[in-house]
This record gives structure tokens, sequence and C-alpha cells, in this order.
């Protein structure tokens, strides 16, 4: 200590640690990537019952599920009331959606059928979802 040049980088050695503890003692957390949020759409729920449901060879049980999907797809984006599936329900949904009267005219008695059915074969289900996707699509 009696060397001035050597009390002053002894001091300054005693400061540059302090300052490196006081700054380095604070936590460090790594950066977390930000995260996609799930898409949650129409057809992929329809999918994903549909996979739940076949699965369990509940075949009416999912056809209700799609209808009533398809249903609220047709309220929602078309703006047409679903509660009466008429022939002036059909004319309207054909003319909104563009699609042949005829092929909408056989998916909605479809949906007919499966609201008064007891129960459904895969074969049935299969075309029932073949003209849902194909609406879909459409």
């Amino acid at each position: 200590m009696r060397y001035p040049a050597m009390r002053w980088a002894l001091f300054l050695a005693l400061l540059l640690l302090l300052l490196y503890a006081a700054f380095e003692s604070k936590r460090r957390q790594r950066i977390i990537p930000p995260k996609q949020p799930l898409a949650n759409t129409s057809l992929e729920f329809v999918k994903t019952l549909g996979a739940l449901y076949y699965s369990h060879h509940n075949n009416l049980n999912l056809a209700q599920k799609m209808s009533a999907q398809l249903l609220e797809h047709v309220r929602t984006n078309l703006n047409l009331n679903t509660s009466v599936l008429d022939e002036a329900f059909i004319h309207r949904l054909a003319r909104k959606s563009n699609h042949p009267q005829e092929e909408v005219e056989k998916l909605i008695r479809t949906i007919d059928h499966i609201r008064l059915a007891n129960s459904l074969s895969d074969e049935e289900l299969k075309s029932f979802y073949k003209s849902v996707y194909h609406f879909y699509k459409n």
C-alpha cells in the first residue's frame, strides 16, 4: 500500500469486481419464443369429431354432429334461417352457395333422413361426408 500506483490498481480492481457482481447478479431468463395460436376452423373441427366418432362406430351421432355443423356454417356464412328445411330453403341455399339445386336438394334430403333415422351404415356415412366436404370445398 505504500506505492500509489499499486494502491490505485487495487482500488480499481475492487471497484470493477463490485460493479461486475452488481450487474451480473441479476437473474437471467432465457427468451421464450412466440407460440402460434391453434387454428380452430370448422372443417378441422368436423374432421376431429369424425375421427373420434368413426373410431367408436357411432355413425348416427357423427352424422348428426356433421349436419349440425353444416347448418351452423350455412347460418353464419350465408345468413340463412335453417329452422325449416323446405323447398324455398333449398332454392335460397342453392342460389347463395352457387351449387346446383339438385346437389343441394340431395344434401338437405340426406340431413332430413339422418334426423329421422335410427341407425346409419358406414357407406351412408361416407357418402354424406363426401357431399358435405364437397359443399365446403366449393
